[in-house]
């Protein structure tokens, strides 16, 4: 059996692989079959591996004057498996649908607040087995040292499934704070059950090392971009 790449540290927005971990945690609709042109699928079993991350703010979601601000101070993100589809457009553009299997687990804080007073709670989460659909477009560029991707085109947001007890221990906290009784209490709790992760990345560049890319996926990438 052979032996699972070592664990690198990622850090939040300052590598490529936090940028394209968010394509990891996406789901959407496929590209519309518009275009006869077949997508070419490959993989970069590099890629299969655990990924750190650290110091991820969530949106806050809000129920009335009530406000919960959820964070995620550290985690860990396996992606179990993945396809890349490529179809070319022009200019060395293409239609991108990234599926992936990925799960994860790490920490979660949510910051409850009613106008001047707030609670914080913190709690495990695990994010289970899941497999997941994006669609894009991109822009490939070979350089010395990698294929460089340009995204051009990506969904506003992701929306993952977790599971923790912090949605519980939130609502008694809520209730305490609030005068809004139960249902607005009730929804905020719900909410993290589903946490949605905006995406950011569209205008960006990223680099896939040439130590990524093995030999099936180079000749396939050289005779798409070239």
């Amino acid at each position: 059996m052979s032996k699972r790449p070592p664990r690198r540290r990622w850090h939040s927005g300052r590598t490529l692989w936090l940028g394209l971990t968010c394509w990891f945690l996406a789901v959407g609709e496929a590209l519309p079959a518009q275009d006869a042109t077949p997508y070419q699928a490959l993989t970069l079993p590099a890629l299969d591996r655990e990924y750190l991350i650290t110091g991820l703010t969530l949106p806050t979601m809000a129920r009335g004057p009530l406000q919960l601000t959820p964070r995620v101070p550290q985690g860990q993100l396996e992606l179990i498996s993945h396809q890349i589809q490529l179809r070319p457009r022009t200019d060395r553009t293409f239609d991108l649908i990234l599926e992936v299997t990925l799960s994860g687990q790490g920490t979660l804080d949510a910051e409850l607040a009613l106008l001047a007073a707030a609670t914080s709670l913190r709690d495990d989460v695990t994010l289970p087995p899941q497999t997941l659909r994006l669609p894009a477009q991109i822009r490939l560029e070979w350089r010395d040292d990698g294929l460089a991707v340009t995204v051009l085109e990506l969904p506003s947001a992701i929306e993952l499934r977790v599971e923790s007890a912090l949605g519980q221990r939130l609502v008694g906290s809520c209730r305490t704070l609030a005068v809004l009784g139960s249902p607005a209490c009730d929804g905020l709790a719900n909410s993290l059950d589903h946490l949605r992760v905006p995406l950011d990345a569209t205008g960006s560049t990223y680099l896939i090392p040439r130590a990524w890319i093995d030999e099936r996926a180079g000749e396939l990438l050289h005779a798409l971009v070239r």
